[in-house]
C-alpha cells in the first residue's frame, strides 16, 4: 500500500483495541490486518482492514475470517474430546477456560457481520 493511501485508509480505522481479543493499544502492539488476505486477492481498502494485536494477527496468519472460524471450531471440538479423555480436574478446568475464550471470539465475529 502506498504511504498516502495507507494514511487515508487508517484515518477511519479504530486502532484502540484488538478486534479478536479486545486487548487495548496500551497493553499490546497493534497491527493492521487484512480481513481477506492480500495473498488471496484482498485489497488495501478500509472495509478490508482491521486492527489486531500482534498475537492475534500471527494466529490468524493468511486465513480469512471465515477460515479462522472453521479452525477455531475444529480446535473446540478437539478440546471437547480432550476433556472426555482427561482425568485431572484441573486440566479439565483449564481446557474449559480456553474453550470459553474461543467461543467468545467466534460469537464476536458472528455478530460483526
Amino acid at each position: 500500500m502506498k504511504a498516502k493511501a495507507k494514511q487515508n485508509a487508517l484515518k477511519g480505522l479504530n486502532m484502540t483495541k484488538c478486534k479478536y481479543c479486545w486487548k487495548k493499544a496500551d497493553e499490546a502492539r497493534m497491527t493492521i490486518d487484512h480481513k481477506h488476505p492480500k495473498i488471496k486477492g484482498g485489497q488495501d481498502k478500509l472495509k478490508n482492514l482491521q486492527c489486531l494485536c500482534n498475537d492475534c494477527n500471527v494466529e490468524k496468519g493468511s486465513h480469512s475470517e471465515g477460515e479462522l472460524k472453521v479452525l477455531w471450531r475444529w480446535f473446540l471440538s478437539m478440546q471437547k474430546s480432550r476433556i472426555k479423555r482427561g482425568k485431572n480436574p484441573m486440566f479439565k478446568k483449564e481446557i474449559r477456560e480456553i474453550m470459553g475464550l474461543y467461543e467468545e471470539r467466534i460469537n464476536l465475529l458472528d455478530k460483526q457481520k
